[in-house]
């Protein structure tokens, strides 16, 4: 019970927080059907993303539901858009140079089959030759936020 009134303190702190990446796509628009300010990636492109331990995915989620509910979400859109390789985009600035610290992925909802929602990441790329494990202490949150177009994103 206790974990869960810490818990229930951490979203409720979360909540009363500006969402800096949801202030970015709404004052740039990114959410628009802009095609030149996104381009595909693919998986050799994202080399960059710093890998998440588990317990820091917990402590992004608030838990352990969502990491859980990862595979479908992942298997359900490969499934409707019949392709092999899960769509990331990198946003590119106004001189049409890519922003690496900058992703979208598109999401289907679990609730209504065709409703499509947009996520995006901000986040810390990982530039040196080692595998980040993204457990230092010292080193700055790799996660520098996200948002969701769907109802609970913000």
């Amino acid at each position: 019970m206790e974990e869960a009134d810490v818990n229930t303190q951490r979203i409720l702190q979360e909540a009363t927080k500006l969402n800096v990446v949801q202030a970015l796509i709404e004052v740039d628009n990114l959410h628009t059907r802009n095609a030149q300010k996104w381009v595909p990636l693919n998986s050799v492109q994202i080399i960059d993303f710093p890998v998440l331990p588990l317990n820091y995915l917990r402590q992004v989620t608030i838990g352990i539901y969502q990491i859980q509910l990862a595979p479908s979400y992942i298997q359900d859109k490969l499934q409707k858009e019949e392709a092999e390789e899960f769509q990331v985009e990198m946003l590119r600035d106004a001189d049409r140079i890519p922003r690496p610290e900058f992703m979208r992925v598109r999401i289907y909802s679990r609730f209504r089959n065709a409703t499509k929602y947009q996520l995006w990441i901000a986040y810390i790329p990982n530039n040196d030759d080692e595998v980040d494990d993204g457990m230092d202490n010292d080193e700055v949150n790799p996660v520098q936020g996200y948002y969701c177009t769907c109802k609970s994103g913000a």
